[in-house]
């Protein structure tokens, strides 16, 4: 297992995928991308999953559509250890790094 110790001083800026602030702002954002990206990407994995999300954030990162360039963001998720099973509920919180200046340390724990 590796502890990663990040940057979040004032500079650094990341959106955390469950504030509510940003759920609204996202409703907005997929639903001025939802066709252009049914559009471009009539085949592939992410589509037969109807799990899209990934491919429309980077889109609109690209696009500028948020204040900033995101260095890190975060969602609460749920990860099925079981075959076949799941949840309404996160039994996690995964962190996505995108500058990786921001990560001031690595150790193997």
């Amino acid at each position: 297992m590796l502890e990663v110790t990040i940057s979040v001083s004032s500079d650094v800026y990341y959106i955390d995928l469950d504030d509510e602030e940003f759920k609204q702002k996202w409703n907005q954002i997929r639903a001025s991308l939802d066709n252009e990206i049914w559009k471009k990407y009539r085949r592939g994995n992410a589509k037969k999953r109807h799990n899209i999300d990934g491919i429309i954030l980077e889109l609109a990162i690209k696009k500028g559509m948020f204040d900033e360039t995101p260095d890190f963001m975060v969602k609460c998720t749920y990860t099925s250890f079981i075959p076949n099973t799941t949840s309404n509920f996160p039994n996690g919180r995964e962190l996505v790094i995108r500058n990786l200046d921001i990560i001031k340390k690595v150790a193997e724990v």
